[in-house]
């Protein structure tokens, strides 16, 4: 017998197109598609400069102009890169029964692939908006957290909740202090979550997964605490910044 594709296919690679990837990266993520990239970053932090005050020699008045003259004022952001992974395993297995119309009416490896790079545009896509910290939610002060299930006290939040996700929680927001990791995967991992409600449920109850967990407390996905990208939030904060 012949080797061709068919009988190689185990060990043939497969590639997407940069454009590929960006459209499926950006799909149903509009501000992460709108927003400007720079693909030609070396260096870190990048610098960028900002203008937040013109000369103000400026008046009805030469001589109050002359005496009152001042300079244009400077200051600059530094932008620093951060990581991101989406990871996926598929058998060799399954990608040599599914690599054929014949044998699957999805091909399995592309399935899985699609749906990992799908997971990080969310991740993109809701870093844009954050404040760096990583939080994906907040537990509701009405909820009870001796119950397998809590309500976010942002109910819209929970577009950043999936299924299958293994969280830590905090009392701060990830700009400060420290998480808390589940005592076990199994008690920390997302089994079901409702998008009318914004409940999310967990195999064991809150307290009994995350040891002095409170209502109040913010969410994480596992590795997310403190070193998510720093969004809009971060930039423009919603309430005064401590120092300037």
């Amino acid at each position: 017998m012949t080797l061709d594709t068919t009988t190689f296919a185990a060990a043939i690679k497969q590639y997407y197109p940069d454009d590929v990837l960006k459209n499926m990266t950006y799909k149903n993520h509009a501000a992460l598609a709108l927003m400007p990239k720079k693909t030609d970053w070396v260096g870190s932090p990048f610098v960028v400069p900002i203008t937040f005050g013109n000369p103000q020699g400026r008046s009805a008045s030469f001589t109050s102009a002359l005496a009152n003259k001042g300079n244009s004022k400077i200051d600059r952001f530094l932008v620093t890169n951060v990581r991101d992974y989406s990871l996926a395993t598929i058998d060799n297995l399954t990608i040599e029964m599914t690599g054929t119309n014949e044998g699957a009416f999805i091909d399995a490896l592309k399935f899985e692939m699609d749906n990992a790079i799908n997971s990080l545009g969310r991740s993109l896509s809701q870093g844009i908006w954050s404040n760096g910290g990583g939080a994906l939610g907040r537990i509701s002060t009405g909820s009870d957290v001796a119950q397998t299930y809590i309500t976010l006290a942002t109910p819209a939040d929970i577009v950043n909740f999936e299924v299958g996700q293994v969280l830590e929680v905090s009392v701060a927001d990830g700009t400060t202090g420290a998480a808390t990791a589940g005592n076990t995967k199994a008690n920390a991992t997302v089994s079901k979550v409702n998008r009318d409600t914004g409940v999310v449920t967990i195999a064991a109850a809150w307290q009994t997964a995350f040891s002095g967990v409170g209502t109040s407390w913010y969410i994480f996905q596992s590795g997310d605490f403190g070193a998510r990208m720093s969004g809009i939030q971060a930039y423009v904060p919603t309430s005064t910044p401590g120092t300037l």
